[in-house]
């Protein structure tokens, strides 16, 4: 009975190089428990193990052999005519053998069959009919999607699709003889006692189950054993002990093991190499008495370290709890990237010496020149048939810090003990995509640190409570930050986490008495508690509010740059932060001939652009040099200029470690305005120029009504909602200073407690209130219904998981990214596709800007190629542009075959930079990235 066939592309004891040789569908089985059992030793930590055992009512040992006979089982539906009749060499062998293949031959996909037919034989060994179903629909869905219900009963009905009953005595002889080689028979007769299974368990056992089988597919690691002409040599057990030696052989070359538990609490200082403030003194304090599972949510100012506290934190938790990683997930790639450096530093002095698999995820993770060093240092390449990736080397690393490229792609990336990402990566383990249950298996007894949650909408919040409390059913702890959280969201937060980890305490929990600065934090065994942050005399700011109006005439903008200028005339870093890319383009041209300088005094010009819309490799450098400027100074690297400033959108505002003098923000919601603000006077050591003795935020707002309410541009109210700027706007428009931290909770409950319009205000503006209102709560219903459509619940019980509603239909690939498909399922916002820039014609040849060597369209682009027109790829949301390049064909097809580059659109532009969609003319500009300008006005 085979299970896999390839053409021999090695020499061995058996064939000929180009005999078509093949592995015996047993052996592949025992390699997968072996592999299964090598995953549970060495990569799941004690914690999950245990929780694992206890949901299971066995002891740990029992457990890991239930657990790798389990996913053994996985390809059992292999026994079957549909699959076997795929190789007329075996078929007719097992034909010979006296086994009949029906006619006509069924269709049925093996894990469906296994789905079906497997419940029978545990059933017979005392299994519930009910536990035997769950547990064989989770094995049965290593290809991606767990098997419904009429699934598997369509095809027990048609006894052609799994053969007579010699084919059931085969999957039965098949099962017994992998349950005595793995010691699995006495434990699964002690299964016999369980009434359900917790469905937390079954999406592990799902998830591990597909990554068994992916690597123990790997040629390499696992070679053909099988020949038509004779016996294998050996006995099964003697089988089994090479299976495990290859297992622990693939591990290794993986670099999949948790970190060794070291003795004894480490001292902040000595994994950060600073002194800790009085919040990560108090999360350390914390930390220690916390139980499993646990959340915590810090809520503090920007600029006073919750990344160093989570870390920390999280460390701890890893520590005592037994737990075996983390994930630390963030709202963009470019605080990503930041963040990246700063975790990677954080391990090489938590696990000296030892080295430990870390994984910068997202969709340009790959042009990483900090992970492109890590996987130098991480040895060959396991790469399965049909799941693995090119991947990328480098000379340097971090000397223990290391990287696998197995898990570059995004749907194994989660797997790895350590991981920093974007937060799109773990909801996509709650969204019905294939696979969703191996990116749960990869958070499960993880610690997730999610960071700037006061940045993410309704649609991103609904799909983050069923995030939590899957996290909490399967026993992860998680650290929530934010510098501005409203209490009705940190409330949904707490009821989500409490609601999985089946704390029944949180539901007379209603609101949080603590004050602003706070941790929140709700544990296994106690209600939610709360308690506040002493505040260092460093983290007390005072902000002075300057309302800035732009006039109807074309020098309106020209009057706010010669207002910089004079404010700047001995020195400073100034930002200028707007909403959408357009208006940032517009404000540096009306300021290019007001700031001239290309010398800062460091180097660089005095006036910069920076925002999404530039190809990766400007942003890339753009990114390094704003933070090389206006970063922490004493910082490596960091040159303060004697004056500048920097026009911006959001880029800025989130995680980026930047310290400016004066700032210009144009009008947004409140919250995002204090975190705008956290990046003035950020740090107490930065030398300031002469002048004024506080720090500067100037409001800069469109042309007010007769109320004084300031005017909108269309694109700031694709970003926001009108009704949270409006709000934000009657809570900030007498005020001439804030006070950080005394002013933000009350300023932030003023703009979300959803309150009708105040009085003393015109009927026109009451009316425009209340349109806005109208609109953000229609809105915000509309995403919440989408987002529920979307998500995997926790089930009430685990025969939901099974329902018919469960098959996935969503796109394969995971590069959420780069594929628009799946960027709508963890986003609701402007629709956006990527385009990666070439100069050329549609019918002539294709060039990589500034190179001169001709793409072949005709064959799948190597590795380097790929990190080159990625080089080049831009993230378009103009619904001009989007409209009309969604039209097109995309790639050349040779192209779509990179993992790296499905989903992307090419761009042609000529050799001035010059391209054209639709009605649009679309330039790519050195220093103001992609502008697009109406082609018929």
């Amino acid at each position: 009975m085979w299970g896999k066939t390839t053409r021999g592309q090695r020499e061995t004891a058996y064939q000929p190089q180009q005999e078509l040789v093949f592995h015996p569908l047993l052996l592949h089985m025992i390699d997968t428990a072996e592999v299964a059992r090598a995953i549970w030793r060495r990569a799941l930590g004690a914690s999950l193990r245990g929780r694992w055992a206890r949901a299971w009512g066995v002891d740990v040992d029992s457990a890991e052999a239930a657990v790798a006979c389990l996913a053994g089982s996985h390809d059992l539906g292999k026994a079957s005519p549909p699959f076997q009749v795929k190789w007329a060499s075996g078929a007719t062998a097992l034909q010979n053998a006296g086994l009949r293949f029906p006619r006509p031959i069924g269709t049925a996909p093996h894990g469906i069959v296994t789905a079906s037919e497997l419940p029978q034989i545990l059933s017979a060994m005392g299994i519930s009919r009910n536990v035997a179903d769950h547990l064989s629909r989770a094995v049965g869905g290593h290809h991606g999607a767990l098997p419904a219900y009429h699934d598997t009963e369509l095809v027990s009905e048609v006894v052609s699709e799994v053969g007579d009953d010699d084919w059931k005595s085969m999957r039965k002889e098949l099962f017994g003889r992998l349950a005595i080689v793995e010691d699995a028979d006495p434990v699964l007769a002690t299964l016999a006692t369980l009434g359900d299974v917790p469905a937390w368990t079954l999406m592990c056992l799902a998830g591990l189950a597909s990554v068994a089988d992916w690597i123990a597919s790997d040629l390499d690691s696992f070679p053909t054993e099988g020949r038509l002409d004779g016996a294998l040599q050996g006995t099964l057990p003697s089988y089994r002990l090479h299976a495990e030696q290859r297992a622990q052989a693939a591990m290794d070359r993986l670099l999949w093991t948790s970190p060794p538990a070291r003795n004894g609490r480490p001292a902040f200082q000595q994994l950060f190499a600073f002194s800790p403030n009085s919040l990560q003194q108090q999360i350390g304090e914390l930390a220690v008495d916390l139980g499993t599972p646990s959340l915590v949510i810090i809520e503090a100012p920007t600029g006073q370290g919750k990344s160093e506290a989570a870390l920390y934190a999280a460390h701890l938790l890893t520590k005592q709890q037994g737990r075996h990683g983390l994930y630390f997930a963030l709202p963009t790639e470019a605080t990503s990237n930041q963040m990246f450096r700063r975790v990677v530093r954080y391990l090489s002095k938590a696990y000296p010496g030892y080295p430990v698999n870390t994984q910068l995820l997202h969709g340009h993770a790959a042009l990483s020149a900090e992970l492109e060093a890590l996987l130098g240092r991480s040895g060959s390449l396991l790469n399965p048939q049909g799941v693995g990736d090119e991947g990328a080397t480098n000379e340097d690393a971090t000397p223990n810090v290391l990287a696998s490229e197995w898990f570059l792609p995004r749907k194994r990336g989660l797997l790895a003990p350590f991981g920093i990402g974007t937060v799109d990566q773990v909801l996509l383990g709650v969204l019905r995509i294939r696979h969703f249950f191996v990116r749960l298996f990869g958070l499960a007894g993880k610690t997730v640190i999610i960071d700037e949650v006061h940045a993410y909408d309704a649609y991103m919040i609904t799909l983050l409570n069923s995030l939590l409390e899957w996290l909490a059913h399967m026993g992860s702890s998680v650290i929530v930050l934010s510098a501005t959280l409203p209490a009705k969201r940190r409330e949904e937060l707490v009821q989500a986490f409490a609601r999985g980890a089946g704390i029944s305490e949180a539901a007379e929990h209603d609101h949080v008495s603590a004050s602003y600065p706070r941790i929140t934090w709700v544990t296994e065994g106690r209600p939610p508690r709360s308690a506040s942050i002493p505040v260092d005399d460093t983290a007390s700011r005072l902000i002075r509010l300057r309302w800035v109006s732009e006039s109807d005439d074309p020098q309106g903008l020209e009057r706010l740059g010669q207002s910089l200028d004079s404010r700047l005339l001995g020195g400073g870093c100034a930002a200028v932060i707007c909403n959408t890319v357009a208006e940032a383009q517009r404000v540096f041209r009306a300021l290019t001939p007001i700031f001239t300088s290309q010398d800062a005094g460091d180097g660089a010009p005095e006036l910069e652009l920076f925002h999404a819309q530039f190809p990766l490799c400007q942003r890339q450098e753009i990114e390094r040099r704003v933070v090389s400027r206006f970063g922490k100074v004493g910082s490596e690297g960091v040159r303060r200029p004697w004056r500048a400033v920097l026009v911006a959108t959001q880029v800025i505002e989130q995680s980026l470690d930047l310290d400016f003098d004066v700032m210009v923000t144009q009008m947004a919601p409140a919250d995002l305005v204090v975190q705008r603000a956290g990046r003035l006077w950020r740090h107490p050591t930065t030398p300031r120029p002469a002048g004024p003795n506080d720090a500067e935020l100037w409001i800069w707002q469109g042309h007010p009504d007769q109320d004084g309410a300031p005017s909108f541009p269309k694109g700031d109210l694709r970003v926001y909602d009108e009704y949270v700027l409006l709000c934000s706007w009657l809570a900030l428009r007498n005020r001439d200073r804030l006070r950080i931290p005394d002013d933000v909770e009350g300023l932030v409950e003023s703009v979300y407690s959803e309150s009708d319009c105040p009085n003393g205000l015109t009927s026109e503006f009451s009316l425009r209130f209340r349109r806005a209102r109208e609109v953000m709560l229609r809105h915000r219903d509309l995403y919440e219904v989408e987002a529920e459509r979307r998500v995997v619940r926790v089930p009430a019980g685990a025969w939901e998981l099974f329902m018919g509603e469960r098959q996935l239909s969503e796109p394969e690939d995971d590069h959420v990214e780069v594929n628009a498909a799946l960027q709508a399922l963890t986003r609701i916002g402007v629709p956006s596709i990527t385009a990666i820039i070439l100069q050329g014609t549609e019918n002539g040849p294709w060039f990589i800007p500034g190179e001169h060597r001709e793409l072949d369209r005709n064959h799948r682009p190597d590795v380097d190629v790929v990190k080159r027109l990625l080089a080049w790829s831009v993230r378009i949301s103009h619904h001009g542009v989007v409209r009309a390049m969604s039209g097109r064909e995309g790639l050349p097809p040779s192209w779509r075959q990179s993992p790296l580059l499905r989903g992307c659109r090419v761009l042609l532009i000529d050799e001035g930079g010059l391209g054209r969609a639709g009605d649009w003319i679309v330039h790519i500009d050195p220093r103001l990235g992609l502008v697009i300008e109406d082609a018929t006005s």
